[in-house]
């Protein structure tokens, strides 16, 4: 069945003032005010809480439903929801007005300027739930016109199905009788915490006494996570911490979206709660791990997810191309090579089907020099013995066609290769290994594990230097440029069995966003050395990035030097004559954990249970560099199937 989605759908267009604000308006003519800003660059994002809160329902898995105002505009919004497989049934569309739209104006003082339009949203009173004739299994009533919000929680009421009351911003224009029959009956009250005082002080109530009214009452509080009240049980849910946090705008509708999914599943509220705060903050990590701990919930396994930091979002995973690979590179019969085709089919089948962002935008391997055609035509025999799909050489003429920008003799086309928001993907990973029942434990640093015969005794350590252990049956160690160390915690000799990592560094420079240049898929050069070259790639948003380089290094650093931006340049200008260096600014890098030194032959992944060394249960997952992202869901798999007889 359906969950219900109430609220505002917005179009929210932000700029940047690349000055400040305070250097163009003089403070004794404000009474006259008259200004324009030259803003070089507009983004344009779809939002609104049904929105926001549909989204992340999608990424997790449920069926959302839209009941929205939206105007005659709403074309490129609905697309979008269609990409990501949102239903818009019940989204009424008022030809005479906009959709509901907010114009931002920043500054570099992160100073704003804000309009807001409210457009169709002042149209919602005239939805009404009645039109919803499917069955409905959960709802939500968001924040939007006040007399619609009255209707359709009452009209939920009458109708039996169990409503979650989020009245946000619109709080303050609620008389005490009216928040109170709001609260009544409802399966949870949320609000934030000046929301939540907002509502004692207007209800003149304490707060047993409106606990008692809805089913339960959660308040939360940003970064110390939040309060639930259900009964005379007050819950204290603590947060999960970011490892960086971007821009916090959101991460309340992606709260209410993982509590949502929770309760449908029939979670207890506060692992709901949690549910929700890991939709709140999570970044992107351990994809691999993340895709192991899923597939061994879903197995009905109890797991324990142990991470150092403090969220995800710190090391491998999230800084990388983030591309779909199609396995042209990797050596016939080798787990590279057979994880990435069998990844990426299976990422593929779970973008659809959950909504995850991505895009199979094809890949060209460019030949600049008559040497290369030789070893684009090896790439292709290879790729098609590992099973890339549909795999093409093309002449001048041909790549001309596709990629005017290119200068290229020949090239290799793949066009299954592809990119993919690999936040999201990580964040559907996490959410489904909660909802079958893994625990997170973030902040802890695995710093001793012990064999318990049988199983192990793992031993964390938190910032403050106390301790826990558990004993798990089986350890898996999917810990990134970790996973030597946890090796060798275990009692593995890492040299000895040739699992020591080399740490190799890979920095990114942006193309700046008037360059003269554009592109329709990625492009990389024939590949030589640790990495594939300095390759073109694009995000989900159309930005372009060139990278990575490759450096051994003996210390993490993740600095970026502007002086490359010349280096690379240099040598993205094989296939691109006409790019200058000055086009280029420092993005992130990235730390591979290769097991291949310099000067050293190919090193393919070390996936092994260790029962033949006497360590039955335990599951090194040790220099899962690229293509571990393509790879991670038969990895996952592949871990389920070695410990099944544990």
């Amino acid at each position: 069945m359906s969950i219900l989605v109430t609220g505002s759908l917005a179009i929210d267009r932000i700029m940047v003032f690349p000055d400040r604000f305070k250097n163009h308006i003089l403070p004794e003519k404000l009474h006259i005010l008259s200004v324009s800003f030259h803003v070089p660059e507009m983004r344009e994002f779809f939002g609104g809480c049904a929105g926001n809160i549909a989204y992340g329902l999608k990424l997790l898995g449920a069926d959302p439903l839209i009941l929205a105002s939206a105007g005659r505009d709403f074309g490129a919004y609905a697309a979008w929801l269609d990409q990501h497989a949102i239903r818009r049934d019940a989204i009424r569309i008022f030809e005479d007005t906009y959709t509901a739209q907010c114009f931002i104006t920043t500054d570099l003082d992160d100073n704003q300027i804000v309009a807001f339009h409210p457009g169709a949203m002042e149209r919602a009173g005239e939805l009404h739930v009645a039109d919803v004739h499917e069955p409905i299994s959960l709802a939500i009533v968001g924040p939007d016109d006040n007399g619609a919000m009255r209707r359709h929680a009452a009209d939920l009421k009458k109708r039996g199905v169990p409503t979650v009351i989020d009245p946000g911003q619109q709080l303050i224009n609620f008389d005490p009788d009216g928040l109170l029959s709001f609260l009544e009956g409802a399966r949870a009250f949320v609000v934030n915490d000046y929301e939540w005082a907002v509502t004692l002080e207007r209800t003149g109530l304490a707060e047993g006494d409106l606990a008692k009214r809805a089913d339960a009452i959660i308040v939360t509080r940003g970064g110390q996570g939040s309060t639930i009240f259900e009964g005379n049980r007050r819950i204290e849910v603590p947060p999960v911490t970011a490892g960086r946090v971007a821009d916090p705008t959101g991460c309340g509708d992606a709260y209410r979206a993982g509590l949502l999914c929770g309760l449908e599943r029939g979670l207890a509220i506060d692992r709901a709660a949690r549910l929700g705060s890991l939709m709140g903050c999570l970044a992107v990590e351990v994809v691999v791990g993340l895709a192991s701990a899923a597939a061994l919930a879903r197995a009905g396994r109890s797991v324990v997810v142990v991470e150092r930091h403090d969220g995800f979002g710190r090391e491998t995973t999230s800084r990388n191309s983030q591309v779909l690979h199609a396995g042209l590179y990797y050596p016939s019969g080798s787990w590279k090579a057979r994880l990435c085709v069998a990844g990426s089919r299976a990422l593929y089948a779970r973008c659809q089907r959950e909504g995850i962002p991505h895009r199979r935008i094809g890949k060209l391997v460019v030949a600049t020099v008559p040497a290369e055609i030789a070893t684009l035509e090896r790439l292709r025999a290879l790729g098609a013995e590992n099973g890339a799909p549909d795999l093409v050489l093309l002449d001048t003429d041909a790549v001309r066609r596709i990629e005017p920008s290119v200068s290229a003799i020949a090239a290799l086309h793949s066009p299954a290769t592809g990119i993919i928001d690999a936040h999201a993907l990580c964040l559907s990973f996490a959410a489904e290994a909660e909802t079958h029942g893994a625990a997170l434990a973030l902040g802890r640093e695995v710093v001793a594990i012990e064999p318990a015969r049988p199983g192990f005794r793992v031993v964390a350590q938190n910032a403050k230097g106390e301790r826990e252990s558990l004993h798990a049956a089986a350890v898996v160690n999917a810990a990134g440029l970790a996973s030597d160390r946890i090796a060798a915690l275990a009692g593995i000799d890492v040299d000895a069995r040739g699992l020591r990592q080399h740490p190799c560094k890979g920095d990114y420079f942006a193309l700046a966003p008037g360059a003269p240049l554009h592109f329709e898929r990625l492009v990389y050069p024939v590949p030589a050395g640790a990495g594939l070259g300095v390759h073109l790639t694009l995000d989900l948003g159309g930005r372009v990035r060139f990278g990575p380089d490759a450096e051994y290094v003996d210390r993490i650093d993740y600095a970026v030097d502007p002086a490359k931006a010349e280096l690379f340049a240099r040598a993205a200008q094989r296939y691109l004559p006409t790019l200058r260096a000055e086009w280029l600014t420092p993005d992130q890098s990235g730390i591979r954990p290769k097991l291949a030194g310099p000067g050293q032959a190919f090193r393919d992944f070390s996936i092994e249970e260790e029962s033949a060394n006497g360590m039955p249960g335990f599951v090194n997952l040790v220099g899962i560099e690229s293509p571990g992202l393509t790879a991670s869901p038969a990895i996952a798999d592949r871990v389920v199937a070695l410990l099944a007889g544990i």
